[in-house]
């Protein structure tokens, strides 16, 4: 069953999700009613990498409240249909012609792969906005090391491809594309005079993609990097199966490099820095630059620091913590700032999950509460 953390981040899109419907609701003539198409991995089994869209698809309903309370469309009626895609790209390409033959204006969704969908879009000429669907590692018990699930063969809609609005004349998201890690790593290496580095990467097509824009773009404003190494994809790491491995990257790379750079989930790179120590790696003579880009994540560690250097993962690493390590690390993460009005809607969404017609039970019984915790405080930074 996904965590609580991967739901959170999910409610965090959808907070995008309600602008993009009242932005798409302004392309329309006076005399239309407008009638809006939601795509959406719904009712996706526990063993899925993928956490369902019953944790957020609420946030529809909130949406089409917003709309017909808001001045947006006077005199015009608004709804939207839904079905579900299963995160399957053929089901969800006979969803998106299914809904559109019956007169749907525009589109959310599909919410795993995109660019077949974004491609007919743009070739009908209508709105197709996607949201990041989160995948959930089998550290958290989503899925086993075995299971085909686990296999990333998807970029989940942030294929920098999609950028060119050539092809891709429609489409929007709501999260950044891969490349866009890039600019603010450069502005950081600069900042310390840091032009000789190593790059070892996650072996999943995100990281795979961020990594590459990285290499280009970092070369192109005068960065070498020297050395470049892959390790296992976060979906089928673990320390008894691959933690040798990834300690065998950093001692092959540790005569060429001082500046590391982990371009992978924020887990992995903490496990990495642990192998740094053992093999010696001095936090007076090298630096390690993590990436935390999980808001959910970002926001419990926020709310509790000590969760920054617990080890996640099975294994040898799993409850120690990484404080004593993390002293040479420099972490790139998104913006951890959240406020009450968030906090709001997460209620709202979640007391309005078991409506029609989407009848979702996810926060029903013990294991969930309906009242959100509002932080306090200033944000803590590393």
């Amino acid at each position: 069953m996904p965590t609580q953390r991967t739901a959170i981040f999910e409610r965090a899109v959808c907070i995008v999700t309600l602008q993009c419907i009242l932005l798409i609701c302004v392309r329309f003539s006076i005399s239309e009613s407008v009638t809006i198409g939601l795509m959406a991995p719904y009712n996706i089994s526990s063993n899925s990498s993928v956490v369902s869209a019953e944790y957020y698809i609420s946030a529809a309903l909130l949406a089409k409240e917003k709309v017909l309370s808001s001045q947006l469309l006077p005199g015009r009626s608004f709804d939207f249909v839904w079905n579900a895609t299963t995160c399957n790209e053929a089901t969800s390409l006979q969803v998106f012609a299914s809904q559109w033959k019956s007169g749907v204006k525009a589109f959310i969704g599909p919410g795993c792969s995109c660019e077949t969908q974004a491609r007919v879009a743009s070739a009908l000429n209508v709105p197709l906005i996607s949201q990041k669907t989160y995948l959930c590692g089998i550290e958290f018990g989503c899925v086993s090391r075995n299971s085909a699930n686990a296999i990333e063969t998807k970029t989940l809609c942030t294929n920098d491809v999609l950028s060119d609005k050539k092809d891709f004349s429609t489409f929007a998201r709501t999260i950044p594309a891969n490349s866009r890690l890039a600019p603010p790593l450069l502005k950081l290496l600069q900042l310390y005079d840091w032009a000789w580095i190593g790059l070892v990467v996650e072996d999943s097509p995100e990281w795979r993609q961020r990594a590459q824009a990285m290499h280009t773009y970092l070369t192109l404003h005068g960065v070498t990097v020297a050395v470049q190494k892959t390790i296992q994809s976060a979906s089928l790491y673990t320390t008894a199966n691959d933690g040798a491995g990834f300690e065998k990257v950093l001692r092959s790379m540790r005569d060429d490099v001082r500046i590391f750079v982990f371009a992978m989930d924020y887990r992995i790179g903490r496990e990495g820095v642990a192998y740094a120590k053992r093999l010696g790696l001095r936090i007076t003579d090298y630096a390690f630059i993590l990436f935390a880009l999980d808001h959910g994540t970002v926001w419990n560690n926020v709310a509790s620091p000590r969760k920054w250097f617990y080890g996640e993962y099975p294994g040898d690493t799993q409850g120690q913590s990484f404080a004593s390590v993390m002293e040479a690390v420099l972490l790139v993460s998104v913006n951890p700032n959240r406020t009450s009005q968030y906090d709001q809607f997460v209620a709202s969404l979640k007391s309005r999950s078991n409506e029609a017609p989407f009848y979702s039970t996810v926060y029903e019984g013990a294991g969930w509460s309906k009242e959100v915790r509002i932080l306090e405080g200033d944000p803590i930074f590393f």
